[in-house]
């Protein structure tokens, strides 16, 4: 649509595969807005989508782990100095998510478009404006990611830089 029609996006999958994920950023200069457009032939509930930013190459406790449900719930979640955990403490994200197709149904579907929103001071402190952005599918136990990405390491994500 015309919000996101200069934006670049960032492809998860391959193009013979079941599940593809475009994702898209942009930002007002109040929140940062995520666009996933999902297909998938079969939806579930555990069809997730997980962001993971980081301000730095290094991981810290301001880290953050955001996990988008196709119900558009989201669960909120930061750096523990080992593992990513639940974090309750944090809110502020926002999700809309557009099913076309029903969950659990075992009938053939399209997929689901959802836009995840996020308050700009819930990110982590960055000292030039770049963050560490990472994008995790999951499809049943299967997951998904950028090549060569590990969610423990920032050095392998995507890099945003928000002006």
């Amino acid at each position: 649509n015309e919000e996101w029609k200069h934006t670049q996006a960032w492809f998860i999958g391959s193009v013979d595969e079941n599940v593809q994920t475009c994702v898209r950023a942009a930002h007002d200069g109040n929140r940062l807005y995520f666009l996933f457009d999902r297909r998938d032939n079969y939806l579930n509930d555990g069809d997730d989508i997980s962001l993971f930013i980081s301000g730095s190459e290094t991981l810290d406790a301001t880290a953050l782990s955001l996990r988008m449900h196709p119900n558009g719930t989201v669960e909120c979640g930061s750096w523990d100095g080992s593992s990513w955990g639940q974090n309750s403490s944090l809110s502020g994200p926002d999700a809309a998510v557009h099913l076309v197709g029903t969950a659990n149904d075992f009938a053939p579907d399209t997929g689901y478009v959802g836009e995840l929103s996020i308050p700009l001071s819930m990110l982590p402190q960055s000292s030039d404006g770049y963050y560490h952005v990472m994008v995790m599918t999951y499809d049943g136990d299967s997951r998904d990611t950028f090549t060569w990405a590990s969610n423990t390491n920032p050095t392998t994500w995507m890099l945003l830089r928000i002006k």
